[in-house]
């Protein structure tokens, strides 16, 4: 059983991953092959592009299955957080000449992926750079020995869609761990049973974002 497998379905740039990885010396192989994929005891699901073109490569691995019957720590981060939820507005412009309005993912966090106003000029789109988070799990074993403090958690963001934190009737989604603000409450940390998520990218966020990844791999 291998140990830890990030997950390369084509088009991700790995190398900040692995770099991050590398740095706090922990072991790993890159593969999307189904048995190993099965087979490991943590995935890290990362993700570049759009949702639509993530979830073809995912099928057409013959990994959607494995990924949401997967029993061991799974952590997506950026567009992998998002593929944990229900659907997304993510679609190529190939694909919204045919008239798809949403793309099915996972569908193991209850949710719905949605893009940024792109005409907001005090929040512009794509949300890039640093941002603070508001945890609300702080006993959640990925944020061990995280602060609790906005001033000192600041972690790095690129994306355009995002999943709200709050839905039209303002409750909060059950599945947060930690939300940031930017045109609206956001998604920032999300958690169910085994699946972690991140839309931050934690190999691009100093130490906090070193923390993150360790504690992944001691859970």
């Amino acid at each position: 059983m291998s140990d830890l497998i990030i997950l390369n379905c084509g088009g991700y740039n790995l190398a900040s991953l692995q770099f991050a990885l590398d740095r706090i010396n922990v072991s790993y192989a890159v593969s999307n092959d189904l048995e190993t994929v099965k087979n490991a005891n943590r995935i890290i699901l990362p993700g570049v592009g759009t949702a639509h073109n993530a979830m073809m490569n995912i099928e057409k691995f013959n990994l959607k299955n494995a990924l949401q019957e997967f029993k061991r720590p799974l952590l997506g981060i950026c567009l992998g957080q998002q593929l944990l939820f229900e659907n997304s507005s993510e679609i190529s412009q190939d694909h919204k000449a045919q008239d798809l309005k949403r793309v099915e993912c996972l569908n193991i966090l209850k949710g719905s992926v949605l893009e940024f106003h792109k005409n907001d000029k005090t929040c512009p789109s794509p949300h890039m750079g640093w941002n603070a988070l508001n945890i609300i799990e702080p006993d959640n074993p990925l944020f061990k020995g995280i602060p609790n403090d906005t001033d000192l958690n600041k972690v790095y963001f690129v994306h355009s869609f995002f999943t709200p934190f709050e839905d039209a009737q303002a409750k909060a989604n059950p599945h947060t761990v930690a939300y940031c603000d930017y045109q609206t409450k956001i998604i920032a940390s999300a958690h169910r049973d085994n699946f972690f998520g991140c839309q931050f990218h934690p190999e691009k966020s100093g130490k906090i974002g070193s923390q993150i990844l360790q504690n992944f791999t001691q859970i």
